[in-house]
């Protein structure tokens, strides 16, 4: 199997597969990529395999697959003022200590560390382990967290060698899978070593194994690697590498059915839609699953597919064929608020050393983007890695090779600037821990957009004159500005506005900028208004008629360098107009209702982008 152990038979094949083929990218917003840690193969480690994880404040923890006392470490990066610090926190001495970690470390309800080890153990079949941090502040940055073993595997019917991310239930209970064989050429072979799913009951601070699956290599599919998700069902899901009709790997769903659980295969891939699904699931706030197969599809490059719930089932898309080249994602995919999803592929790029990808929906189409290709030098090679985006658009991920010292790098990618957001939370007015600014609310102002869970609105009723709910992104942002929205509507009446603003500065009892607003309701516009200042000093800059307007469709608007504003719905443009009296300000959002209330209508995402 070619993932993560990249085996001689296997790196030929991908090798003569870049000699052949050529990969299609497309241009990216402006952005920067940094690495922010090189591997030297010391107490740091060695060929980090696995993505990242983030904590509430920011840092990130990560597991090297090699190096530190040889058998691999658990490390964390704290941002500082000057940059990122690196913490080993752990170095796995192997034996029953376990070796090779090769999946993600994830936070616990504790707020401690969870992961797995490849191999040792007291059985030498790989581990799950806790890490928690010293009882005393650590006197150094190379002060050891303490390591407990809560389950080592025996290679019997609990299988061996677990790969994957771990998932916690809201018992505090944990979830994972084991691959079973690793050998590659040996995998489905039956027995064993076909892998499974497990669970680790919590109970009186020890841990019990409960195996809720075991794969039989035929046709519900052999060796999952990329763990399992809880649906909004409450089922589990996952991916098998390999197995199902075809041979060729399938999606899973596991249905708690009285003491046990009940397999069905969701779908089986047939090399045309994919092949050899190594990653796990990823779910959007519908309760949509994503994936990712590594070969495969029209290209041979690997497939980007989509599950959706449908009539008590689920329907099977594939929403992307990777370019040629690819060796596609072997880890899993990211999905930030906005229901973008990143990826990284182990060998796309101009390079074929690797590269990291977004796909974007818009009116049913999912767009491919190339946001960076590595080369294999000093920036890294070969990510195998699970992409973490945080709510500002930074990406964060890992090399397994590169670098100054050849073993691997940590690495982020900041756009110029960026915020996404489906407003998660309940708040009045709006915040998002202090991301959004409103107007004072004092007088006549602007101010008052609010959320409930996974929907904004605002508060103004328009009694005061054009007083519009209004927010705008706090920040620095250039002169070049995107805005976009999702519109939520339940009920439509006359005079119902949701609007975008560019360029906009907001205080207590004045604001400047644009506002581009879409009527929502029974009347059909769309216009790009200038305001000047002080309450009712606006000016018209363009009004045009437009089509209904639905649930779920999209506004976006855009200024460029030289005052030129263009107006999409659903990504195709409106029309555009030309102003200079403003070249600064923020982009935000806004609600305008003719007397009404604004709370049947709203939006559901929004994302703001800089220097596109």
């Amino acid at each position: 199997m070619c993932r993560k152990r990249v085996l001689a038979g296997c790196s030929a094949a991908l090798a003569i597969l870049f000699a052949l083929t050529s990969v299609a990218t497309q241009s990216a917003r402006a952005q920067t990529f940094k690495v922010i840690h090189n591997f030297t193969n010391g107490a740091d480690g060695s060929s980090p395999w696995a993505g990242l994880t983030r904590d509430r404040s920011g840092n990130l923890y990560g597991t090297a697959h090699a190096g530190g006392t040889g058998n691999g470490t658990v490390f964390k990066l704290t941002r500082t003022s000057s940059g990122w610090l690196f913490n080993p926190l752990y170095s796995f001495k192997g034996g029953q200590d376990g070796n090779t970690p090769g999946a993600r470390v994830i936070l616990g309800p504790n707020g401690t560390l969870y992961g797995t080890t490849e191999g040792g153990g007291a059985n030498g079949n790989g581990t799950v382990f806790n890490l928690r941090p010293p009882g005393t502040a650590p006197r150094s940055a190379l002060s050891s967290w303490t390591k407990t073993i809560l389950y080592s595997f025996t290679g019997g019917t609990d299988s061996y060698t677990p790969m994957g991310d771990l998932t916690f239930d809201q018992s505090g209970n944990l979830y994972g899978t084991t691959s079973g064989s690793h050998i590659y050429g040996q995998e489905g072979f039956g027995g064993y070593g076909d892998g499974s799913v497990y669970e680790l009951v919590h109970s009186s601070g020890t841990w019990t194994i409960n195996v809720v699956y075991g794969f039989t290599g035929g046709m519900d599919g052999s060796n999952p690697e990329g763990g399992v998700i809880f649906g909004q069902d409450g089922n589990l899901y996952g991916t098998t590498a390999y197995g199902g009709s075809y041979g060729d790997g399938n999606v899973f769903e596991l249905t708690s059915s009285g003491p046990g659980w009940t397999e069905q295969t969701l779908h089986s891939f047939d090399l045309s839609d994919g092949f050899a699904p190594q990653s796990g699931l990823v779910s959007d706030q519908s309760g949509n699953l994503f994936g990712a197969t590594s070969f495969g599809g029209a290209n041979g490059g690997g497939t980007v597919f989509e599950l959706t719930p449908s009539g008590g089932g689920w329907t099977f898309s594939s929403i992307y064929d990777l370019p040629k080249g690819s060796g596609g994602p072997f880890g899993t995919l990211a999905i930030d608020a906005a229901g973008n999803l990143f990826g990284a592929n182990y060998g796309g790029g101009s390079s074929y050393k690797g590269n990291i990808f977004k796909l974007a929906q818009v009116s049913g189409v999912w767009t491919y983007t190339d946001l960076y290709d590595f080369t294999g030098g000093a920036d890294g090679g070969g990510p195998q890695c699970s992409p973490v985006v945080d709510a500002m658009g930074n990406i964060y991920g890992t090399t397994s090779y590169g670098g100054t010292y050849g073993d691997g790098v940590v690495w982020e990618i900041t756009p110029a600037m960026y915020y996404s957001t489906n407003f998660p939370l309940t708040e009045n007015p709006i915040s998002e821990n202090g991301h959004w600014t409103n107007g004072l609310a004092t007088g006549l102002d602007w101010k008052d957009c609010q959320t409930t869970t996974h929907f904004a609105f605002g508060t103004q009723d328009g009694s005061g004159g054009y007083d519009d709910s209004t927010c705008v992104v706090n920040g620095s942002w250039g002169p070049v500005q995107t805005a976009t929205g999702t519109i939520h509507v339940t009920t439509q009446t006359a005079y119902q506005e949701v609007e975008l603003r560019l360029h906009t500065t907001i205080t207590p009892h004045s604001i400047t900028g644009y506002e581009i607003n879409l009527s929502v309701g029974s009347n059909r516009y769309a216009q790009v208004v200038r305001w000047n200042g002080p309450l009712n000093d606006f000016t018209y800059l363009d009004s045009r008629s437009t089509g209904a307007i639905n649930d779920g469709d999209v506004l976006k608007a855009t200024i460029d360098g030289s005052g030129v504003i263009t107006v999409y719905i659903n990504d195709v443009q409106q029309f555009q107009v030309a102003d200079t009296t403003f070249t600064t300000g923020n982009p935000g959002m806004g609600f305008y209702s003719a007397g009404g209330t604004n709370s049947n209508f709203g939006f559901s995402s929004f994302t703001a982008t800089a220097g596109e």
